[in-house]
């Protein structure tokens, strides 16, 4: 299980993924009256002492502790292959669904609060969230690899 490549990718997405969902940054916007704070929980408001003034709830908190769980469910189903090429295609497109959005919504309030002073800065967050996909994307290469491999020696027997 350890020894194939796409294990190691699978490791290395969930690393990224676990810290993302205990709370790191992915967005702030700074301005003179305060600042917002985008993290896995949710958008949080604070004011120019730091102070907390509100807290907007968004589900990234659950989606990306889902994809950390599908991964380790990945990782654990390596005994079949079939059923391991579907959990990461699952969890390829509810990547590419939840990086759509976050782009859309750091699009979204770049345009809409650029008039008021704020300025956009990506956190860790985003850039750990951005790495997690190739390798995603390297362990569905290295599944599908595997599961030729096993059909053509199927195919000698």
């Amino acid at each position: 299980m350890i020894q194939r490549i796409q294990t190691v990718y699978l490791f290395l997405s969930i690393i990224c993924l676990a810290v993302v969902t205990s709370g790191v940054t992915i967005l702030n916007f700074q301005s003179e009256k305060g600042s917002m704070i985008l993290s896995s929980f949710g958008l949080e408001e604070f004011d120019s002492t730091f102070k907390s003034i509100k807290l907007i709830s968004y589900p990234y908190f659950i989606s990306t502790l889902m994809l950390t769980l599908l991964c380790l469910l990945t990782i654990l189903s390596y005994k079949n292959l079939k059923n391991q090429l579907k959990l990461i295609r699952i969890i390829l497109m509810i990547y590419i669904f939840l990086i759509i959005g976050l782009l859309f919504f750091a699009f979204l309030a770049n345009f809409s609060l650029k008039e008021s002073g704020t300025f956009p800065k990506l956190g860790l967050g985003f850039y750990l969230f951005m790495a997690g996909f190739p390798m995603i994307f390297l362990a569905n290469l290295g599944i599908k690899k595997d599961k030729n491999l096993l059909d053509s020696l199927n195919r000698l027997r």
